[in-house]
């Protein structure tokens, strides 16, 4: 756990200095490593599984700790270099802000969506029954 924590903080100073992010950029990047931190708690109990459609596609339904690393730490920059491309585009503020806006949506869903089911970082899961680890 503690590699991945250090690789997601590394991620956001290699592929963006922190005193250049936008507001938006940071709230991303602590969503996503909230959001990373319950995909590894899920990695870690049997009663849970991957099932964001996206997630699970590419690091698969019950992931392996290093693959929980490598997504999170590899769309952590990706999503620094889109917010920088985004950035510099010459579309309107409008279309620019409403695709943060529900970018931004999509991530804090998932997190709520994982806590609601019972993940917790850096405690016991609070297992729905049926399920005894």
């Amino acid at each position: 756990m503690k590699t991945i924590l250090l690789a997601l903080l590394l991620s956001g100073c290699v592929s963006n200095p922190y005193k250049d992010m936008s507001i938006y950029e940071r709230a991303w990047q602590a969503s996503h490593f909230i959001d990373v931190a319950q995909t590894y708690e899920i990695s870690q109990d049997p009663c849970y599984f991957e099932n964001g459609f996206l997630t699970r596609d590419v690091i698969g339904r019950n992931p392996t700790t290093t693959k929980v690393a490598v997504w999170g730490v590899g769309l952590s920059y990706g999503h620094a270099q889109f917010t920088k491309w985004l950035d510099n585009t010459d579309w309107s503020p409008w279309i620019k802000n409403t695709i943060k806006t529900v970018d931004l949506g999509i991530k804090v869903d998932a997190m709520t969506n994982n806590y609601s089911i019972g993940i917790r970082i850096g405690s016991s899961n609070k297992h729905k029954r049926g399920c005894n680890p």
